[in-house]
């Protein structure tokens, strides 16, 4: 009896040191895998540009990116110089057109004004008496009391004076304009974008005081590729979408002005927005939405969403969710080239209407690689 005792406890014994060993050993594999993590993190997904595509049931487009000018802008200065008098407005001011913006100090203007019209008096003066001498010097010449040579001098005396009165007058009309021009007015209905000026600074008619806007509905420039260009007309309404202000989505725009030269490769093309929200203000960017030609048949995409491979064979990698997550991973196919027209690859393949593919990048890529879209929810602008 007593060795079966000895028995049970040394088993007893033996079984616990048996499981505190497996609790050990485990704790040890966790440890080992917690750092083998931690030294060895996952791969980041990796961040690409993408496309949704589109069989051409809908009309085609390209989005092209272009900045909101305004309809018209200036700067305004004096036409006189001066020192400043008065600033009547400030930046962000509104203003009506013909509205006194800024005055120049006047004194001076005032006292050439004077001077032109002493200058006027002295000469209606001078030709009054020259008047009076050739009167009287051809009543003399007729009495055979004075030559002719005489009656000449005084003519030529009253013509110089006649020729005075008008020098005269012109001064005054100058005198008369430089003091309107101390004054700068409104050339239309507009805000102030900038104030140069200030109080007490000499103004001359190079220097810029004002920069300033039209109140009328903003325009949108941008550059539109020489390939692109067959698909622009004047008067032609195109969809507009300011990036930095969602909220008002798509705006209708009308083609107003095309250039007739390329620059770069490209044409200038200018619209007008059809409605202007509050908030939309010069120099932010745009979207605008071109169509493009119908594709009959396959998928239209760009070239750089091609993949190739050996012999000839071409691919692209479509983006799909990793089964029961939110994120994503690669999946390449074999796809058919059917056509390369205007920068754009026609394509056949196992695909689908809606499907996500990598626009750019695919040499860095592998398949089943977990990447992250690239802005999701914002379009890729100029493919």
């Amino acid at each position: 009896m007593k060795n079966q005792l000895t028995f049970l406890t040394f088993f007893s014994l033996l079984t616990l040191v048996a499981c505190e060993q497996i609790s050990i050993t485990k704790r040890q594999k966790a440890d080992t895998t917690e750092t083998a993590e931690a030294e060895n993190p996952p791969p980041r997904a990796k961040t690409v540009a993408w496309l949704t595509l589109d069989d051409g049931s809908d009309s085609e487009y390209r989005l092209l990116s272009g900045q909101v000018s305004p309809a018209e802008a200036t700067r305004l200065s004096f036409e006189s110089s001066g020192k400043i008098k008065q600033i009547n407005v400030k930046l962000g001011d509104h203003f009506k057109r013909g509205q006194r913006l800024a005055l120049l100090d006047t004194t001076n203007y005032q006292l050439q004004l004077q001077q032109a019209k002493a200058a006027y008096a002295t000469a209606v003066a001078n030709r009054n008496q020259a008047r009076k001498e050739v009167k009287r010097f051809q009543r003399l010449v007729r009495a055979n009391a004075a030559s002719g040579i005489q009656l000449d001098q005084y003519q030529l005396q009253y013509k110089t004076a006649q020729e005075a009165i008008n020098s005269a007058q012109a001064q005054i009309d100058l005198a008369k304009k430089q003091l309107v021009d101390t004054s700068l007015h409104a050339p239309f209905d507009g805000v102030v974008t900038a104030q140069l000026g200030e109080v007490g600074q000499l103004a001359s008619p190079s220097v810029p005081i004002f920069t300033v806007e039209a109140d009328a509905l903003p325009e949108v420039s941008l550059s539109v590729p020489e390939n692109l260009i067959a698909n622009i007309h004047h008067n032609q309404q195109l969809m507009v979408r300011i990036p930095a202000q969602p909220r008002f989505g798509r705006l209708s725009a009308l083609v107003t002005e095309i250039s007739t030269q390329a620059m770069y490769g490209a044409f200038t093309v200018k619209m007008v927005l059809q409605q202007a929200p509050k908030g939309i203000r010069a120099g932010m960017t745009a979207e605008v939405q071109l169509p493009l030609p119908r594709t009959v048949g396959g998928f239209s995409i760009p070239p750089s969403a091609l993949g190739a491979g050996e012999n000839n064979q071409h691919f692209v990698y479509r983006i799909v969710k990793k089964p029961q997550t939110d994120s994503y991973q690669l999946e390449r196919l074999a796809v058919t080239v059917e056509s390369l027209t205007d920068n754009r690859v026609v394509i056949r393949g196992d695909l689908h209407r809606g499907d996500t593919l990598v626009r750019a990048g695919w040499s860095f890529l592998t398949p089943k690689q977990s990447v992250a879209l690239m802005g999701v929810g914002v379009q890729t602008v100029n493919p």
